[in-house]
This record gives structure tokens, sequence and C-alpha cells, in this order.
């Protein structure tokens, strides 16, 4: 038989099993025929109305799904079907260029629209996720997204999209006053100084930080004198505001009133200060030294960090306020910043957590399902290798959001008791 024939009788042979799957409901058969991006599009169709959750979030996510049932996925009843159109959609439309594609590309950025209306929470916050970056969007979109009642939604488009100008942010900055949408938009590359003054005038302690933290933002001397004016009680603040390059001689001293001895050094060290003022903080580092000497190291003030067997010992015994304890001294964070992370039932910053706490990903597994409550299909499962499969640049970002850095450290422990708030 010629090498052509056998090659048509194989594809033939193929597609009567193919269809012999979705008329036997053969359900493992037709996942696979979901998930293959070499399924005949009329095949996808049909699979597109099965009733099996999971097999039409297949087909949703497929890029080769074609675009006559978008429509229908986007207004299907599960949202992880929705959730998983939103993320097929935003990744093709960058490669849109022709005019036939930019064509599907319009009727995607419509659906898309609608998905930023939609009422689940974690559908929206994907598609936030996806589009955050791309320029080739309507910027509408993006501004219903940065608007969005829910900071974790609004959280990706705020720090990341290119289509939001100074007067984009300022108005966002004006119009959701507190929480975590505006330390998003004070770790912008490049922040303009108009819209640092009035993240400034929010008073917003994380955002502030956040803005001090970011080396690329521009801050005005009048800006900063507020800040300094604002922070001596604020000791999150101290060492950043110490390093901001636009410091002056007038602020270095007012810093120095407060700040502690070894941030008075380093500022004393800076060599754009003029020499009056260098000498008088080279003076009260000296006399401070003088009067505490630093006291010799003991072992008894060592603190023991918490075991991952401690945090596994908790997980199994279902104790919560003795495991957010643990994570939160192991992380060095706050306890509500883990009671934050976990609230928010989604996989990926309860991951990042587990990585910043030093923790094995089959630990992170654990922790995603208690007391993280993530559900089954949307856990970040621990691989044969149990190596952490995000990046640790993406594990940053998600720490980010709520205030933490990567594995070098954050706010300082504030163990307590309680329990998980929504």
């Amino acid at each position: 038989m010629p090498a052509e024939d056998r090659k048509y009788n194989h594809r033939g042979a193929k597609h009567a099993k193919s269809v012999e799957a979705l008329v036997r409901r053969d359900t493992k058969a037709m996942m696979e025929l979901a998930l293959c991006d070499h399924t005949p599009p009329e095949m996808l169709v049909i699979l597109s109305q099965a009733p099996e959750n999971d097999i039409r979030a297949a087909v949703a996510g497929n890029p080769s799904t074609p675009s006559a049932v978008d429509r229908s996925l986007a207004n299907d009843e599960d949202p992880t079907v929705r959730a998983a159109l939103a993320t097929r959609l935003a990744a093709l439309l960058p490669d849109m260029h022709t005019a036939e594609q930019q064509k599907f590309a319009a009727r995607a950025t419509r659906i898309l629209t609608s998905l930023a209306h939609d009422t689940d929470i974690a559908v929206r916050r994907i598609l936030s996720e996806e589009i955050c970056r791309l320029d080739g969007i309507p910027k509408d979109l993006v501004k219903k997204l940065a608007q969005d009642v829910d900071d974790l939604v609004a959280v990706p488009v705020c720090q990341y999209s290119p289509l939001l100008d100074d007067d984009d942010l300022i108005s966002l900055v004006a119009s959701r006053g507190t929480g975590l949408a505006l330390a998003a938009i004070a770790r912008r590359e490049g922040l303009g100084a108009d819209v640092s003054a009035i993240l400034v005038d929010t008073g917003d302690i994380d955002a502030i930080g956040a803005l001090l933290d970011n080396k690329s933002a521009q801050i005005r001397e009048n800006t900063l004198d507020l800040i300094v004016g604002q922070a001596d009680g604020v000791t999150s603040w101290h060492e950043p505001l110490c390093a901001r390059p636009e410091i002056t001689s007038s602020l270095a001293m007012k810093l120095a009133e407060f700040v502690a001895t070894s941030l008075v050094e380093q500022l004393a060290a800076r060599q754009d200060l003029d020499d009056e003022t260098t000498a008088r903080l080279s003076r009260q580092v000296g006399e401070a030294l003088a009067r505490n000497p630093a006291p010799k190291p003991r072992d008894d003030t060592m603190v023991d960090v918490p075991s991952e067997t401690d945090i596994r010992t908790a997980i199994e015994a279902r104790r919560e306020a003795q495991l957010i304890r643990l994570i939160a001294a192991r992380a060095n964070v706050g306890s509500n910043v883990i009671r934050r992370i976990l609230a928010t039932r989604t996989p990926k910053p309860i991951v990042a957590l587990a990585w910043k706490s030093g923790l094995t990903m089959r630990t992170a597994e654990m922790l995603q399902r208690y007391p993280g409550f993530v559900p089954d299909k949307r856990v970040i499962s621990c691989g044969d290798d149990e190596l952490f499969p995000m990046t640790e640049t993406d594990m940053e970002w998600q720490l980010a959001t709520y205030g933490m850095g990567g594995q070098d450290g954050g706010t300082a422990p504030d163990i307590e008791d309680g329990s998980l708030k929504s």
C-alpha cells in the first residue's frame, strides 16, 4: 500500500476512534481530545457542550478551539470554563497582525470585555493577570479591571498596564482611597512625581512603603518632606527613606532625630550631603555609640525557627491559629499577612508563601488544602521532583501584592492568636 494511502487510513482510523469515544461517552478519551490541539474543530465544538465541567474547560483553553463557540463558552455556568477561555484569548491577542487575525482579535476583545464584568471574582482576577502587560487592547477594559471592587483583581493592571497614564493613576488613587491597589500603583516602573505625591496624600502606610522601595519612582523633595514628617512611628519606612537619592542635607538631619543609629551612620557615609551635615551626623553616631556600646551576643537570646515538621504536624492536626503563628515566625512577617494570603483561597500566593517560608513544595500543596481551602481542581500539585513549578519572579510578585518581599525577609513578625478572616 502506498505511503499516502497508509497515512490516510491512519487518520481515518484515528478519526473513527474519536467519534467512537464521543458516542460511547468515554470521558477519559473525551478529555484527551479536548486537550489535544490536533483535534478536529468540529469535535471540539461537540465537546464544548459536554456535561463535564473539566472537559468544557479543556476545550475553552485549547488554542485550536474554533472562535464560533467562544461566546457560548463565555456564558458557561462554570467559572473555571470562563477563566480558561480568558487565559486562551488573552494569550492569542499579541500575535494578531493580519487583517483576518484582526477580525478575530476584535471578537476576542469583546468577549474579554464581557468577562471583565463576570460575577465570579476568580475569573476577573485571572483576566487581569493575563492582560496586565498587553498594550493592544481597549483602555476601557483595563480601566474597568483597575476600578474593580476586589483589590486582587485591580492589582495586576494597576501595577503593570502600559495603557494607564498619570491622569488615570491619579484618578484611581483618588477613587480607591486605600488598599492593595495603591501599593501596586506605587510599585509601577518609572512612576511620575505627581502620582507619587497623590499617593503620599492618602497616608496609606503600605503604599508609601512600596513607593519608597521603588527605586525608579520620582519623588519630589517636598513630597519626601511630608513622608519624613509622618515617619517617626513607622519604622518600616526608615531604611528606604534613608536610601532615597533625593534626600537633602536638611532632610537627613530630620531623619537623624528618630531613626536607628545604624541608619544615621549610613546617612553620614553618603557622598551627596554637604560637609557640615556629614560631620554633624558622624558626631551623632559617635556619641550614640559611646552612650550605648553594642552588647555582646548571647546564645540564650537566639530564637528557634519552627521546623517544617512542626508546620506539617499543625496542618494534620488542623490547628489553624498555631499554624499561622508558626508560618509567621518562619517567614518573618506579621500573622495578619499570613491570614490575608490564606483567606484568598488562591493557589499561587499560598505556594509563594511556602517558598518564602523556606518550606518544600510538598508542604506548599498541603497548605493549599488546609487552611487554604483551595478547590481540588485548582491546587498546584507537587511533582515527582518536588520543585516549585512557579518562577522566583512570579513568586516574588505574588508576595509583593501583599506587601511582602522575596526570600530576603520582610516585616517583623507579629505573632498572635486568631483564626482566618475572609
